[in-house]
């Protein structure tokens, strides 16, 4: 690689999938003996304690990483850029505190709400911890600006550890069970924030500016509603599933969601790698035919990711719990559209982002938002966690269809919609096939094969063709 900006690029793309894997892949690991030492139904009101402290950590963080991008880098000086940093470390602490007591005053109505009132105390031990969730996280865009990889993979690390440490010792050695969890996530947020500050003390011990902080202020909170829309999209679903279905079951729906999750850290390196590699087409003649190209082999690899995940999910789940872990596999199907589709919204997003048109990727994150909300309140009443899932699957899918709509005057990207069609007909078919055979291994072996049979040598001849051309 010549370019010695792209080779930059590249290996920070790089060092940056790898932080980006490691947390989740080290908990991916670890939480077959949570889910074993908490049970289904312990599992299930974790992981709704968790997604109230994603939203609070959400709505507390006011997008200060979005923010810095375009605050930080405009400031030359070391000097000015640490006034910048103080100033942004001030407005989430006494946001995020803002935010902590008033869902700390509301918590005994959110347990209420969710038919867990014994929860409510664990629920103001999340919030008591969160202002150094927000001064960690803040601390750790600062560092993406500044190129500190090796800073950023130490202060990743230390937190992949300290949340292994204290979960295996709370909760499979002391069995403490639920407290044990949350407590764990409480003193992960607290430790992993004083060593952020002590670690990057050089670039954040400046002066708090009043001006900066309004400045930061008035860029910040406009983003919130956005970011809730993102949670809304994500885990509304589990708080609408409380109080319709059992404990158990919504240990089943946290599970497979988990599991579903696997296919996200195997597209999420795709989506890192690709755009930075898309932008450098932007005013190239072929721009428009290498995106379609990237959408169409995207959509045959991932379908065939998913068809292998959902096929073999039996087997994945006995990790999980045994037999009784096993009704989460017929969850999962549904629940695959999600990263299917952020792969797709990330290839057709990229000519409203280079075009900086990005209120068309806000806007369709809202409308996600609502018909997610929308066929939430409609399916789950009918069909329990089966509805929820399918709700969420088919929202993850208004986002990319809606950013494509409002891009294709932008750009004329080429996109093969009629084979990508027929990929996802083949994939469909190959599943139904499988079950109703009784999906043994034979069986789920032959249809993956076939798949890739079919599929692949019809884009190796796509590929020849195309060569062919070129050399003509």
């Amino acid at each position: 690689m010549q370019n010695p900006l792209l080779r930059r690029l590249f290996g920070a793309t790089i060092a940056y999938t790898l932080v980006g894997l490691v947390g989740p892949a080290v908990g991916f690991v670890l939480t077959p003996l949570y889910v074993r030492a908490l049970g289904m139904a312990g599992y299930g009101t974790v992981d709704l304690l968790q997604t109230f402290a994603n939203m609070a950590y959400t709505a507390a963080i006011i997008g200060m990483p979005m923010v810095l991008a375009s605050v930080y880098v405009q400031r030359a000086a070391e000097a000015e850029r640490a006034d910048v940093i103080a100033s942004a470390l001030a407005v989430v602490v006494a946001w995020a505190a803002l935010i902590a007591l008033g869902l700390s005053l509301c918590a005994p109505w959110l347990a209420q709400l969710t038919q867990r009132p014994a929860t409510a105390w664990l629920m103001q031990i999340q919030l008591l911890a969160m202002p150094f969730g927000v001064v960690h996280g803040t601390l750790l865009a600062m560092l993406r600006l500044r190129e500190a990889v090796r800073l950023t993979l130490v202060l990743t690390l230390v937190g992949v550890v300290v949340t292994a440490a204290v979960r295996l010792t709370l909760v499979v050695w002391l069995g403490w069970g639920i407290a044990g969890m949350v407590v764990a996530a409480a003193a992960t947020h607290l430790l992993n924030g004083i060593v952020a500050l002590v670690l990057t003390r050089q670039w954040w011990w400046g002066r708090v500016a009043w001006v900066t902080m309004r400045l930061l202020w008035r860029r910040g909170l406009p983003l919130v509603p956005s970011n809730i829309a993102v949670w809304v999209l994500l885990y509304e679903d589990r708080w609408l599933l409380a109080g319709v279905i059992t404990p158990a079951a919504q240990g089943h729906y946290a599970v497979a969601a988990l599991l579903v999750s696997l296919l996200a850290l195997v597209i999420d390196p795709f989506r890192n790698a690709w755009q930075p590699l898309a932008l450098t087409y932007v005013d190239r003649p072929t721009a428009g035919d290498f995106y379609a190209t990237s959408l169409r082999i995207y959509v045959a690899v991932a379908l065939l990711a998913a068809m292998m995940m959902g096929l073999w999910a039996p087997e994945l789940l006995w990790l999980f719990g045994g037999r009784a872990a096993q009704p989460a596999a017929h969850l999962l199907w549904p629940l695959l559209l999600v990263p299917l589709g952020s792969g797709v919204m990330t290839i057709v997003g990229i000519v409203p982002t280079m075009r900086g048109k990005l209120t068309i990727l806000g806007w369709s994150t809202a409308a996600a938002a609502v018909v997610n909300t929308l066929l939430n309140l409609w399916l789950i009443p009918h069909w329990g966690a089966m509805g929820a899932g399918i709700a969420t699957g088919l929202a993850a899918m208004v986002m990319p269809i809606m950013i494509w709509w409002q891009a294709r005057r932008m750009l004329a990207v080429p996109y093969a919609w009629g084979l990508m069609a027929g990929y996802v007909v083949l994939a469909v078919g190959a599943v139904v096939l499988a079950v109703g055979l009784g999906a043994d291994w034979g069986v789920r072996l032959g249809v993956v094969v076939g798949y890739v049979a079919l599929v692949g040598g019809y884009e190796y001849r796509l590929w020849r063709h195309a060569r062919h051309t070129l050399a003509a």
